[in-house]
């Protein structure tokens, strides 16, 4: 049987799992086929959960652009309705709701140990910080 480092990715461990016992038997081969399927399926179920396996900066951004949709749904664009001009906060405004976030976090990191509600303020967060960026500008490094 192949040896699995569970370190490695789940399509890794997938792989690793059909091509272990691969003796050309087709019920083996259905069998290794079922249980990779259930393992999908697990790590699927705890991706969602937030449980384990890191995002890869594709999945992060995708987060962060699904608050920033919530953002602008939930709050008109991140645009302050009454103000003259185009309505749009100033860096300042946005570093002090960042800041209040930070301080959730903060609460939520000395309080609880719930990875998930965690990430959610960093989402938050994260998101904030690019509506700030889309309003004042995005210098690059």
């Amino acid at each position: 049987m192949a040896n699995v480092n569970l370190v490695h990715t789940p399509q890794y461990l997938e792989s690793a799992m059909l091509n272990a016992v691969d003796d050309g038997d087709p019920q083996t081969r259905r069998i290794l086929e079922a249980a990779a399927q259930g393992l999908r399926e697990s790590l699927e179920k705890a991706k969602a959960c937030a449980l384990i396996f890191p995002a890869n900066r594709a999945e992060a951004f995708s987060a962060i652009n699904s608050e920033r949709d919530y953002q602008d749904k939930k709050w008109g664009g991140t645009l302050s309705g009454g103000r003259p001009g185009d309505g749009s906060r100033t860096v300042d405004e946005f570093a002090l709701y960042i800041a209040g976030y930070a301080d959730d976090l903060v609460r939520v990191a000395s309080h609880f140990g719930d990875t998930k509600a965690k990430l959610e303020v960093i989402r938050k967060i994260a998101g904030l910080c690019v509506a700030c960026m889309e309003q004042h500008g995005a210098p690059l490094r």
